[in-house]
């Protein structure tokens, strides 16, 4: 087979096959996310975190603007971009459609991912006088590696940013090292600007995908000593830079800070040898599944021998020490490194098989595909089937959660929840964040360097500031998802010795809950689901 590939000509043929099967496969990985409510309805939910920016969504379609709770002005959202499209999928197809909206755009953002990285592959290769067919293969071969990256489909169907981030990140390139020669036009600079915006858009800290092609024209031009070039590419900076600004400006004014609730919850006042910490141990994670990758990525850059090699290098690199300084990830999925790892498969498509001789290039391929193979090795039976993708049981038992307390709550009724993302979105009232992604409060709080532990991470960033016990006293709601959350935050005890809250569970849901014995019920009689009864909390819930 790779005989005929070297010989034949336009890879168009096996590149349809190849997008045909992957659509195939991932309209029934879409599939598996769907969700059953208690009337046998289908329902939908992405990643919770997800379903955190669909909250904020939905309440800026219902004219509450762009809010976790209507009056709160908070920003706990990292992606206003992705935001915007989460609002025109809820307007266009209402609260209980617009998630699976976002999945199918999802799906097509990842469909994208494979076709941009054989369009940059093909592009570079014949940049390097290679044959039609040499690129050919480069093409379909970056296409089948990004298609068969899990992580990037989970983060893509499971409607998160990564993709787009992945998508631009690919688009950049390839301007970029179309024109790597040429003067940039002003049509050009338009176009790269509104990529760069994009990324930042997409995430503030997308811009670290973009940065690194951009960087690298800007130093060819000077190396070459293209004045006129220069200046054009420093004014596309600044239009850049421009564009922060005014979100700085917007920002300070919407939500009165300058920097997202986010990064303070994350960041703010968290020891650095903590966080640091969290993210070697994450770092050596990511390794673990993806070291045969890098090297395999460094020794393509080595065999290419260019200044766009040692970017495309460099893009994944700094995406992994990024990963360190913010502490880590709580789901080893490496979201914020996916994108650098896309960006990588064109390196090491062009470098191997643009190899002078026919058995070098196979030997390339197929340590290529071994290191792939080992690379998604923990998700093998989430991509064959054999177990639901993760999160999806959890959003199965969040939906029903939350389906309960609509039939039984009143609507000014408060929910407390640390899945602060499917419960919220199907909730219409005030919900409250007890881990603190969109509560100021709770992001103010000192970080617990010890609990929760996730992977080996102790005090895992954004789950580390905590205080249940406070929560339950003040803000008295009349649903708590936990309890407690730690060894050093236990007020369940007291709680439900004095009645003030009630564990009721239903087996048959698969559900349990805290209720306030004075919650506020719903004006028809709140008829419990059915098999819920009064029990005693099993220990640790």
């Amino acid at each position: 087979m790779l005989r005929r590939l070297l010989n034949s000509g336009s890879p168009a043929l096996p590149l349809m096959l190849a997008t045909l099967a992957a659509a195939c496969w991932g309209v029934w990985f879409l599939h598996q996310t769907f969700l059953t409510g208690m009337d046998g309805r289908v329902y939908f939910s992405l990643f919770d975190d997800g379903m955190i920016s669909m909250r904020y969504a939905r309440m800026l379609v219902e004219g509450h603007g762009l809010v976790w709770n209507a009056g709160e002005y908070v920003e706990g959202y990292t992606n206003p971009l992705w935001t915007m499209v989460m609002a025109g999928c809820i307007a266009l197809a209402g609260v209980r459609f617009a998630p699976l909206m976002v999945q199918l755009l999802g799906l097509l953002v990842w469909l994208s991912c494979g076709l941009m990285a054989a369009k940059l592959a093909f592009a570079l290769l014949r940049q390097r006088q290679a044959t039609e067919a040499r690129a050919g293969l480069a093409a379909v071969l970056s296409a089948l590696l990004v298609w068969t990256y899990y992580p990037l489909a989970y983060w893509c169907i499971l409607g998160m940013e990564v993709g787009p981030l992945a998508v631009v990140g690919l688009a950049t390139f390839y301007m970029v090292a179309t024109r790597w020669h040429a003067t940039p036009t002003p049509r050009v600079l338009l176009a790269l600007w509104a990529l760069a915006a994009c990324a930042y858009a997409l995430r503030p800290d997308g811009v670290l995908i973009v940065l690194p092609p951009l960087a690298a024209w800007w130093l060819a031009c000077l190396f070459r000593r293209r004045g006129q070039d220069l200046l054009r590419l420093s004014l596309l900076a600044a239009g850049v830079a421009a564009v922060m600004a005014l979100h700085l400006l917007w920002r300070h004014y919407y939500y009165g800070e300058w920097v997202p609730n986010t990064y303070l919850l994350k960041m703010g006042d968290d020891p650095a040898w903590h966080r640091l910490g969290n993210g070697v141990i994450f770092l050596r994670l990511f390794l673990g599944h993806h070291w045969p990758l890098v090297v395999l990525a460094a020794l393509a850059a080595t065999l290419w021998r260019n200044l766009m090699a040692v970017t495309m290098l460099a893009t994944l690199l700094g995406l992994m020490a990024y990963q360190v300084w913010v502490g880590g990830d709580p789901w080893p999925y490496w979201r914020q490194i996916v994108p650098g790892v896309v960006v990588a498969v064109p390196l090491m498509a062009v470098a191997f098989c643009s190899q002078p001789r026919r058995s070098l290039t196979a030997l390339c391929v197929l340590l290529l595909a071994v290191g792939w193979w080992w690379a998604y090795k923990p998700y093998r039976k989430q991509m064959d089937g054999r177990v639901l993708p993760y999160q999806v049981e959890a959003a199965q038992i969040n939906l029903r959660t939350v389906q309960v307390l609509n039939r039984l709550l009143a609507p000014d009724a408060v929910v407390a929840v640390v899945w602060a993302g499917t419960i919220p979105y199907y909730w219409p009232g005030r919900a409250y964040d007890m881990l603190g992604k969109t509560n100021r409060e709770v992001a103010g709080l000192p970080v617990d360097t010890e609990y929760p532990v996730f992977y080996g991470m102790p005090g895992t960033v954004g789950h580390n500031r905590h205080d249940i016990g406070r929560v339950l006293r003040e803000v008295k709601p009349d649903y708590a998802q936990v309890l407690d959350w730690g060894p050093r935050d236990d007020p369940r005890k007291e709680f439900l010795a004095s009645g003030a809250y009630v564990y009721m569970t239903s087996p048959a849901l698969g559900i349990d809950m805290y209720l306030r014995d004075t919650a506020r019920r719903a004006p028809q009689g709140g008829e419990m689901a059915p098999a819920f009864v009064v029990g005693v909390p099993p220990a640790g819930n």
